[in-house]
């Protein structure tokens, strides 16, 4: 089992009480608060996680564009995000006997970097998305075939471009993570991106491991199929795990930004759709309710548990490693005490 921290972000506004409400959120932190971004890298690390996750979940050169900052600007911080974290990482190393601590770069959806955010949505816009942008399918019919076949690579367009950026530094973080994935043609075009990228880096393997997680609001894909039902939790995983296509599969695949009382059922189907064991990660919301614009309600009770019995697929044929942790309004003090509730288990550093 590893640990993974929480998302910096809700952490940098509730434990450090910063005001990020910026098109780059945590990546606000990077030139305005550098020290107390490493700070809050720190504060996981001492709470007990494995892995900590960088505040680059809604750096693109499109937020930075809106925050006011030129492309170079933007280059710029994405990198200095990557070394902040490294830096708490390798402070943290250099000070605890043993520790072999690890850094994952974050990178969200499309839908992270449009103005509001669509992570619940998928909404898309045009080429993005189909052109009726309520709706998140695209008609059954040669054009509409067409018009997503565009989408898709103008997902995949968006994705290498941003993988770019992070390849000076890819000797110096450990695994990437492609969190709050929305939708399956944006899993889809996210393993192209990496299977772009792995060509011009003339690899067979990324080098680095990597995750895809889903999210999946009230439980359910926020995807549609023409007919208006849902696409499936087994519509999406089998997205990720395909191997009709040939391109590359992820390291892990997941769950993140979620309500954690959603977990259980999940994670059964998600077991079906396996042929062969797969790593599992999982690190779900704190329960309460994102309203839009900073507005949380609910309740946040019995998050620690919910996620303890996610742990307990470790110990299933068809999971092979378990990384769990936190996203939205979790902090170190959650990680802490999740990390004292599994510390007699069997966990690992590793991914």
């Amino acid at each position: 089992m590893v640990l993974l921290s929480s998302m910096v972000g809700t952490t940098l506004e509730e434990s450090f009480g910063l005001d990020i409400s910026t098109p780059l959120w945590s990546g606000d932190a990077i030139s305005k608060n550098p020290d107390t971004l490493y700070a809050a890298h720190k504060a996981f690390l001492e709470a007990g996680s494995h892995i900590i996750l960088t505040a680059t979940y809604q750096c693109a050169f499109s937020t930075f564009e809106r925050a006011g900052f030129s492309s170079e600007e933007a280059e710029n911080a994405m990198i200095s995000a990557v070394k902040i974290a490294c830096r708490a990482r390798d402070d943290y190393n250099a000070n605890h006997t043993g520790a072999n601590t690890k850094v994952a770069l974050s990178l969200g959806p499309y839908a992270a970097c449009l103005y509001p955010t669509q992570e619940y949505t998928g909404r898309y816009l045009p080429p993005f998305g189909p052109p009726d942008t309520n709706n998140t399918f695209f008609e059954v019919s040669e054009e509409g075939r067409h018009l997503e076949n565009i989408a898709i690579q103008s997902l995949a367009r968006f994705h290498l471009g941003r993988l770019r950026v992070f390849t000076h530094v890819f000797e110096d973080i450990d695994c990437i993570a492609f969190e709050t994935i929305p939708l399956a043609r944006e899993v889809t075009a996210i393993r192209m991106a990496v299977a772009d990228l792995i060509k011009e880096q003339g690899g067979k393997t990324l080098g680095n491991p990597w995750w895809i997680s889903f999210v999946l609001p009230g439980g359910r894909s926020s995807q549609t199929h023409a007919d208006g039902a849902p696409f499936t939790v087994r519509d999406m995983a089998q997205a990720a795990l395909e191997t009709n296509s040939c391109l590359p599969i992820p390291t892990a695949i997941g769950l993140n930004c979620i309500g954690p009382q959603y977990i259980d059922e999940i994670l059964e189907t998600l077991s079906t759709v396996l042929s062969t064991p797969c790593n599992l990660v999982v690190y779900p919301n704190s329960g309460e309710i994102y309203h839009g614009d900073g507005m949380w309600t609910g309740e946040r009770e019995g998050w620690q548990s919910m996620v303890l019995r996610a742990c307990g697929r470790e110990k299933e044929q068809r999971w092979g490693k378990v990384l769990v942790g936190g996203c939205c309004r979790t902090g170190p003090k959650d990680i802490e005490q999740l990390y004292s509730s599994i510390q007699k288990r069997s966990v690992e550093q590793s991914f």
